[in-house]
């Protein structure tokens, strides 16, 4: 499990970078249950899908707040360190080792079902009750109970330790809303700015965590102005039916795959999470283009990933009818192959072409629609 020592009063810098790192962690160990949640959905434009499919895009959203706000203190997001850990799913959150006296949300990559969504989503996303007008929620680690706890906490260091603590010329980003789902992303230059960001986005009258306050209309509008916490509750009483998902074997490992094409979808679907993580790793290191980021972002995950989820979760791999699912393994492509990416793009070919498997026309289609997405990403010459 990941996890870093938090002071239970934190007073300096440190303690603050170490906050936020935690919040990065979080909002990454999200990502992949509610995605193979969200893929496990035969119909993918149900209601149920699109709700948890603006989820997805908002926690990317969160850690792209929480990398400005760790820029805009001199300090070091880093995501591959927490990726590393997911190939040990199913494990406690990131912030679990605070909350010993409760019974602690576990992380798991399942098909979408009711239970999921209360006992690990909605758990995640529920709002501390002591929030009302005045900000009364205490600011020490080992009470967090929420991810907005630990945001409101974050909240309040920032407003302890001052304006000094915002240093200048920091790699920032920010985005229209229309880009971002429900939630803001601006630049973080001083300490207004800073906890203007925390509240715009997670505490009260946010525009993520606890609903959106836009006028614009857009695709899926009606959900974006409900709290992540009251979207899963839709789920959870059943106002918006789950509808048939495919049996998914949980936490499903390379290991446990026949070899083949599943155990090759499998690798493929780990390069692009792989990939993706790299980008926005590479993102809060070093000035990017947030345009093109986000363009590769988004074919990645709904192109490559998804199709590939697809793919998988139609292969059963035991006598139970249990079928493959997305691992979430963490490669360093960089150090797998000399010249990089390009063992993704080159997989991706491989499946696409390969006289061995036996596709489906709409299977074709999508392992056409996936390679199509790495070509875009990573090109190579078409000829084998």
């Amino acid at each position: 499990m990941y996890t870093l020592p938090l002071a239970d009063s934190p007073e300096t810098v440190q303690d603050l970078r170490k906050m936020l790192q935690q919040a990065i962690a979080v909002e990454l160990t999200v990502i992949p249950p509610l995605f193979t949640a969200l893929c496990s959905i035969k119909d993918q434009n149900s209601e149920s899908a699109k709700l948890i499919h603006t989820v997805v895009i908002e926690e990317m959203l969160h850690m792209a707040v929480a990398g400005n706000l760790m820029n805009a203190i001199g300090g070091t997001v880093d995501l591959v360190s927490v990726a590393k850990h997911f190939e040990r799913l199913p494990e406690p959150l990131p912030y679990a080792p605070f909350l010993e006296e409760i019974d602690l949300p576990m992380v798991s990559l399942q098909r979408c079902s009711v239970e999921l969504v209360q006992g690990l989503f909605s758990r995640v996303e529920r709002v501390p009750s002591a929030w009302g007008n005045q900000r009364a929620y205490p600011a020490q680690p080992a009470k967090f109970q929420t991810l907005g706890g630990l945001y409101e906490a974050i909240w309040q260091t920032f407003h302890r330790l001052g304006e000094s603590v915002v240093v200048p010329d920091s790699i920032q980003y920010e985005l229209p809303r229309h880009q971002t789902g429900g939630g803001r992303l601006w630049q973080v230059r001083s300490l207004q700015q800073a906890l203007d960001l925390i509240t715009e986005n997670h505490l009260k009258g946010g525009t993520s965590e606890l609903g959106s306050s836009s006028e614009e209309s857009g695709a899926d509008e009606s959900l974006k102005k409900l709290s992540h916490y009251d979207r899963f509750q839709e789920i959870v009483h059943r106002r918006v039916p789950l509808g048939e998902t495919y049996p998914v074997k949980p936490d499903c490992k390379p290991t446990e795959l026949p070899e083949g094409l599943v155990t090759d979808l499998n690798r493929l679907f780990d390069y692009g999470f792989s990939m993706l993580v790299d980008s926005l790793q590479d993102l809060f290191s070093s000035n990017q283009n947030i345009g093109m980021f986000c363009h590769a972002a988004m074919t990645t995950m709904n192109q490559v990933m998804k199709n590939l989820a697809a793919l998988m979760m139609q292969v059963p791999i035991n006598e139970a009818g249990e079928t493959a699912g997305p691992s979430f393994f963490y490669y360093d492509l960089r150090e797998l192959d000399p010249e990089g990416y390009v063992v993704a793009t080159r997989l991706a070919r491989k499946l696409l072409f390969s006289q061995s498997f036996d596709y489906q026309g709409a299977d074709w289609h999508r392992m056409e629609e996936v390679f199509k997405g790495f070509q875009t990403l990573v090109p190579i010459p078409l000829e084998a």
